[in-house]
């Protein structure tokens, strides 16, 4: 494959970050040659960001976008939508980049699973969250025992929305939907932790939490507390918490060991602080925006082999369905009032 044309279906504030990585990648064999919205206003909007000269065509759906527009597509779309606009995708032949989280729901991540095991195409889950520098340091430091063997950690995604992180466009209005988003923090955002927690720690076994709503323009929860057990017994705290108004910053990510303790900073600009008995230790890696260029470097790599994306993949579906299961729990933990267990597919 000479040249890898580009479809972006849709275009709006995520389009822009993932844009701004391919422009940074700097790939000649990369075209984006097809911008799919149904608000096509949004679409030539984002066409104006592309590179001159381009040949790039501005489509209303899927289905008018044609079967020879794009050879790949990056799928960005709300959540609700996942499953249907993936589906459609690769049922053209086409690889995929779909963003997160999988699916909202277990019948759309099972439907999922089955088609990247049954398809020959790339299909690749967008979790920046494993190539977040910090996080990616942070792992490494684990794995070189730094600071021993973790035994808890803890994950706060606390967001000023509108504030200190969507600076480049309007918040989207379907975010503050539960019925398109999934639900409210947990599923807007909040996968992004659950991911590295994971990572750090291994996987998760059972949750137990309470939510809030505290902030009525997201109608759905904007405070999320839950106690985590993991499968090797370790245990953490995942804490989501919305609101349109500034916070204090607090770490993202705390995890401790007997040797010391990691600090990932609250700051999406940064910055990771290693703690052990003989010194103090920070460093900045290139903060949560930094991960979305080894994010669209890493599809691309599978696209130019043609490489299926096995379960080892850090961009597998397999991975993407447990952090889906972990929010899930969440939420079905809040309902019943109990434990409940993650692994319920």
């Amino acid at each position: 494959m000479a040249v890898i044309r580009l479809g972006l279906i849709g275009c709006g504030y995520i389009c822009k970050t993932h844009l701004k990585a391919l422009k940074k990648l700097n790939d000649p064999s990369i075209e984006v040659t097809a911008l799919v919205d149904i608000n096509k206003e949004a679409a030539e909007s984002t066409k104006q960001l592309l590179p001159a000269p381009q040949n790039c065509q501005v489509y209303g759906s899927v289905e008018e976008a044609g079967d020879d527009s794009y050879d790949a597509a990056v799928i960005m779309v709300p959540h609700h939508l996942h499953v249907e606009i993936a589906r459609e995708v690769l049922s053209k032949g086409k690889h995929v980049l779909l963003e997160k989280p999988l699916a909202i729901s277990i019948e759309g991540c099972r439907e999922l699973l089955a088609l990247a095991q049954s398809t020959n195409r790339v299909f690749m889950v967008a979790e920046s969250a494993v190539h977040w520098p910090e996080v990616v340091q942070a792992i490494k430091l684990i794995k070189e025992g730094v600071i021993g063997e973790p035994y808890y950690a803890q994950g706060n995604c606390f967001e000023s929305i509108g504030i200190d992180d969507f600076d480049f466009c309007e918040v989207p209005d379907w975010i503050y939907d539960p019925e398109k988003n999934g639900g409210g923090a947990v599923m807007a955002g909040g996968v992004h932790w659950i991911r590295p927690l994971r990572l750090m720690l291994g996987d998760m076994d059972k949750v137990a939490a309470m939510t809030m709503d505290a902030w009525k323009t997201m109608r759905a929860e904007t405070l999320a507390h839950a106690l985590v057990k993991f499968k090797n017994g370790k245990q953490g705290v995942l804490h989501f918490h919305y609101s349109d108004i500034p916070m204090e910053k607090i770490p993202f990510f705390q995890i401790f060991g007997p040797k010391g303790e990691i600090t990932i900073h609250g700051k999406f600009e940064g910055g990771i602080t290693v703690h052990t008995k003989d010194k103090v230790t920070t460093d900045n890696c290139g903060g949560y925006w930094g991960s979305f260029k080894p994010q669209m470097a890493s599809f691309i790599s599978a696209l130019k082999k043609e490489e299926k994306i096995t379960e080892a993949h850090t961009g597998s579906v397999s991975e993407a369905v447990k952090d889906v299961l972990v929010s899930l729990a969440i939420y079905r933990s809040v309902e019943e009032e109990k434990w409940e267990n993650v692994d319920v597919f």
